[in-house]
């Protein structure tokens, strides 16, 4: 036995000092062990369960949330919709520790489910990348995920629980995005007409298309007038203006981009386009604006109808 403790040093201090009285071990020593023990028990236990459910919250996060954004934002910091997505996906693919990517569209929107309204923050998913979806469906806890180009949503339990929604359920759903697109519309039929404030801007440039000269095959003007055109129009379009007053008038300084410079100081365009410039300008009439007022307000109306979607799952939140 002393051979065994002189061996093992730290057992040997251990048993000296629990038992100093060389008798049995006294209520303290089982005290002090016991408390020892119970602690460094707990200890354990609690690291792996928060290890544990460390594990499993940022499994649950990652499954649908993306570990970087990329997102296209204007002068203003607004953000926008990003016109190249399939293409920017493709290179960000092939960025070296990139595993894979994929496109969804982020805003909120006003949930009215029989008369009761709440807002919520909403995901559109592509429906074609079948990775994103598969991460979507170890989610679920009721449904499914099979989204389509149908009217189809799948809501988190939260939401389900708050507002009493179960699958097969309707939602009618109200996009802020659809909110601005209304308030520019709108500000879009208040913006004058350029018919009857600049009518005699419109003027100069109808003289200047009827001044042009049919010359062998082309037809020309001089370089003075076509100076003056450009400047007429630069400064029609230095203020707001419609959409459609705005794209024709971006037609017209097309228009004048076809001048080929000439000796003499003139400029040849081609044959018809004193006809296209008559045309253009046909559309600025009040007429004209009328229509595109109607046609605004046919928008808003397709606009503020709201979608109407089908809950075909719940997922886990």
């Amino acid at each position: 036995m002393k051979n065994l403790l002189s061996r093992y040093i730290s057992l040997s201090l251990a048993l000296r000092y629990l038992n100093p009285l060389r008798t049995f071990f006294s209520i303290i020593t089982l005290i002090c062990l016991l408390g020892v023990s119970l602690g460094v028990m707990v200890l354990i236990v609690v690291l792996s369960v928060m290890g544990g459910l460390q594990k499993e919250i940022q499994g649950n996060l990652f499954a649908h949330s993306p570990h970087v954004q990329v997102c296209y934002r204007n002068d203003f910091g607004v953000r926008e919709v990003i016109p190249d997505w399939v293409e920017l996906s493709d290179k960000l693919r092939h960025v070296p520790g990139v595993q894979s990517t994929y496109a969804l569209i982020e805003d909120y929107a006003l949930v009215d489910v029989q008369g009761k309204q709440r807002p919520c923050f909403f995901r559109a998913i592509d429906t074609e990348n079948a990775a994103q979806l598969e991460d979507l469906k170890h989610l679920i806890v009721s449904g499914n995920a099979d989204l389509d180009m149908g009217e189809k949503a799948v809501i988190s339990s939260i939401v389900a629980e708050n507002m009493g929604l179960n699958v097969g359920d309707t939602v009618r759903v109200y996009t802020t995005r659809n909110f601005q697109e209304i308030s520019h519309a709108y500000q879009q039929t208040e913006l004058p007409l350029l018919a009857e404030k600049n009518a005699a801007e419109l003027n100069d440039l109808k003289k200047w298309g009827k001044s042009l000269k049919a010359e062998q095959g082309r037809e020309e003007a001089s370089q003075a007038s076509v100076d003056q055109a450009f400047a007429t129009l630069n400064n029609l379009l230095a203020v707001p203006r419609r959409d459609t007053e705005r794209s024709s008038l971006l037609d017209m300084i097309g228009l004048l981009n076809e001048g080929e410079a000439l000796e003499g100081g003139k400029v040849a365009f081609p044959e018809g386009t004193g006809k296209e410039w008559e045309a253009v300008l046909a559309e600025f009439s009040a007429e004209q604006r009328n229509e595109a007022d109607m046609e605004c307000f046919r928008k808003i109306k397709e606009l503020v109808m709201p979608k109407d979607l089908e809950v075909i799952g719940i997922y886990r939140a």
